[in-house]
């Protein structure tokens, strides 16, 4: 999917996402490898690539918001590295395992995985951090809901600002959608746990939750065949997280209430105002790519919206 280069030129390091084919009959292990370009382009050979694997990982007690839901799928098979980020020492990578809701670590010189990162989730029922759900309520409406919102992060970005490096994510989320295999579902369709959500009738209604598209790999967690947690795809913000993955400071639902009052008329679409507001019910604004950089005294975040 991705690569990039240590400061200092001397590794490449690609993330190699291994994605299943379509009928889910090959699941190819997600993995980084590591290219040695320290003695110049002319001499590179098939010795001068490490590929990092996460089989390591297969028998491993994982965080619970570390999403493994591929059929059939060991962790190294679902892990899928989307975008690398290396430290200003060039002695460690992140790398953003999207579908997961998770991001590796890797010693770089070691050519080791040395953890995986569950980010948590959203609680999009608190103030701040609302979300405008429906497409076919005619308007902006950003509200809290009864969901949580899986960061799954495209881009990520390390910082070191005071001498501390800061991971900084575009938690635009993404659903496994193959022939074989569909996580995306509405709201609406969902049998909702009644004593999760008494007021379940309301919630599925289109102008309410009912558009909204949700995943049917996580949310039954009794295992009754209802669901009792309602997830998201995307935080529909930018994230600070400090080096050990410990959330720092979240956007909250800044980038909604932005573009709501400066680009109204091209909130949560297409980029065109005939498409207003249709990208509410997936993952609204989508923040996908990410940079960090100084300018004069101040240091800014650049976060590009799909």
């Amino acid at each position: 999917d991705m690569v990039t280069f240590t400061s200092d030129g001397s590794k490449l390091l690609v993330a190699n996402e291994g994605e299943p084919s379509s009928d889910y009959t090959t699941d190819p292990e997600g993995s980084v490898s590591i290219i040695d370009l320290s003695a110049g382009v002319d001499a590179l050979s098939e010795d001068s690539v490490t590929t990092v694997s996460f089989a390591a990982f297969n028998d491993a007690e994982l965080d619970e918001s570390v999403r493994v839901f591929g059929p059939g799928a060991t962790p190294a098979m679902d892990f899928e590295p989307e975008y690398i980020a290396i430290s200003a020492d060039d002695s460690t990578a992140y790398v953003t395992l999207q579908e997961n809701n998770a991001v590796a670590v890797i010693d770089i010189n070691a050519a080791e995985a040395v953890a995986v990162v569950g980010l948590g989730f959203k609680d999009h029922s608190l103030e701040g951090n609302g979300m405008d759900a429906s497409n076919e309520d005619g308007a902006i409406n950003i509200s809290t809901w009864p969901t949580l919102g899986m960061y799954m992060p495209d881009a990520i970005v390390a910082a070191e600002i005071n001498d501390e490096t800061y991971l900084f994510t575009a938690n635009e989320g993404d659903a496994r959608e193959y022939d074989a295999y569909e996580e995306e579902a509405r709201v609406a369709d969902l049998v909702l746990d009644e004593e999760a959500f008494p007021n379940a009738a309301e919630l599925q209604a289109e102008d309410q939750l009912g558009r909204l598209k949700t995943t049917t790999a996580n949310g039954d967690t009794d295992g009754d065949g209802d669901f009792d947690v309602i997830y998201s795809f995307g935080a529909r913000s930018f994230t600070i997280w400090n080096a050990e993955g410990s959330l720092v400071w979240d956007s909250g639902d800044q980038i909604e209430q932005i573009i709501a009052e400066r680009l109204p008329e091209a909130f949560n679409s297409q980029g065109l105002a005939e498409s207003f507001d249709d990208r509410s019910d997936d993952k609204g604004p989508e923040p996908e790519g990410i940079e960090v950089a100084t300018i004069g005294d101040a240091t800014y975040v650049f976060v590009g919206l799909e």
